[in-house]
């Protein structure tokens, strides 16, 4: 299925759950915040979540600072 991740078009496998997505995209899942649909998830929650078509997911690195 299609997904845009940061804006750019990808494919993922029908019916992926966010985890196992960012995990096919070589996406490094430490210290980064996901949107889905303009939804930040927490962490905890990414296993649970499962991708649909044409999902827009945003992927954030945190960075500390101040």
């Amino acid at each position: 299925m299609n997904i845009l991740l940061n804006d750019e078009p990808q494919t993922v496998a029908d019916n992926s759950q966010l985890i196992a997505a960012l995990e096919q995209l070589c996406i490094e899942t430490q210290g980064v915040a996901v949107a889905v649909n303009n939804e930040i998830l927490p962490p905890d929650t990414w296993p649970d979540i499962t991708l649909k078509d044409q999902d827009e997911l945003v992927v954030f690195k945190l960075i500390a600072g101040g």
